[in-house]
């Protein structure tokens, strides 16, 4: 179980160390995959392949159904860490997150890791409260 965050720096030749709370449950086959509102998904094996076998159960006839499917094969990529533990962001993947700065958060999602820009603390009572707002959607 992932949760938690770290804000990590990348360096010159774009890699950056996932945190070691994180690292300890990854696989040595890790995936990265293009996620929504700008993020990434950093996830083991398991999860991955859970992931890939819910996609191969749906109905491909729609065209919308294989044009997403294609999409996030197209947007996968298995990844190992360095000796030191750190991962290569390539342009793509910093396209996707909107990079302006040279950090990044790993957030822990449960199931796997979201990598995204990070929270601007101006912005962070704000979601705290839309969180307690809809407390209700998440059953408590």
């Amino acid at each position: 179980m992932f949760y938690g965050d770290e804000v990590r720096k990348i360096d010159s030749k774009n890699r950056v160390m996932i945190p070691a709370k994180f690292r300890k449950n990854l696989n040595e086959k890790i995936f990265l995959v293009m996620g929504p509102d700008n993020t990434l998904r950093l996830m083991n094996l398991d999860v991955y392949d859970l992931m890939l076998r819910k996609i191969k159960n749906v109905d491909k006839r729609k065209k919308e159904t294989r044009e997403s499917l294609r999409f996030f094969m197209r947007s996968t990529v298995e990844l190992q860490t360095d000796s030191s533990g750190r991962i290569r962001i390539t342009e793509n993947f910093s396209k996707q997150l909107n990079l302006k700065t040279k950090e990044i958060n790993f957030i822990g999602m449960d199931n796997y890791i979201e990598i995204t820009i990070p929270i601007d603390e101006k912005n962070k009572n704000e979601l705290i409260d839309n969180f307690y707002n809809n407390a209700e959607d998440f059953n408590f």
